[in-house]
């Protein structure tokens, strides 16, 4: 499978639930595929006009395409996401919680330590406390090599858009 028919499998999977935006830039890097999702939820009392609370819930995708994955390239791409993060997440009394997917779409099999290290990588950020939010972040690395999905604990949740079977 090539990186085109790819990345048009996960477009269709996303398209309904996404904002989809294709070569955008972000500190920087021009992303090739970015989706984003926002969903509200809100608690009134009688009509719609007398809120008593509403929280937000966000997601990112960010996906590259890169011929190899190495060490030192994962630890670069991990390092960007995390210095960017603040320009995506927008911690308000409101935000309950963020998750940014990072998918990095390989054309060779990454070697084992790197996989290792793919499955190790953790990151949570809250906001005061916890009173504005939290960010987590997802991590996916898809070989089309050999089809297969290596993620992150948080990426096992929500990565079946992104395998092709």
């Amino acid at each position: 499978m090539n990186f085109q028919n790819y990345i048009e499998h996960v477009k269709n999977r996303l398209l309904r639930s996404y904002d989809l935006e294709e070569n955008k830039v972000l500190g920087g890097r021009e992303i090739d595929l970015f989706g984003a999702y926002h969903l509200r939820t809100e608690r009134y009392i009688a009509t719609k006009k007398a809120v008593v609370y509403g929280m937000d819930n966000h997601e990112y995708i960010c996906l590259f395409h890169l011929t190899a994955l190495t060490e030192d390239g994962l630890t670069d791409y991990i390092n960007w996401i995390k210095q960017n993060i603040d320009d995506l997440v927008n911690p308000h009394r409101e935000h309950m919680s963020t998750m940014v997917s990072l998918v990095l779409v390989c054309d060779a099999q990454p070697h084992q330590e790197v996989l290792r290290k793919v499955r190790r990588v953790k990151f949570h950020k809250g906001y005061s406390f916890g009173f504005k939010g939290w960010v987590d972040l997802k991590l996916l690395v898809y070989s089309l090599e050999d089809q297969s999905l290596i993620t992150n604990r948080k990426g096992e949740e929500g990565s079946e858009a992104f395998q092709v079977s």
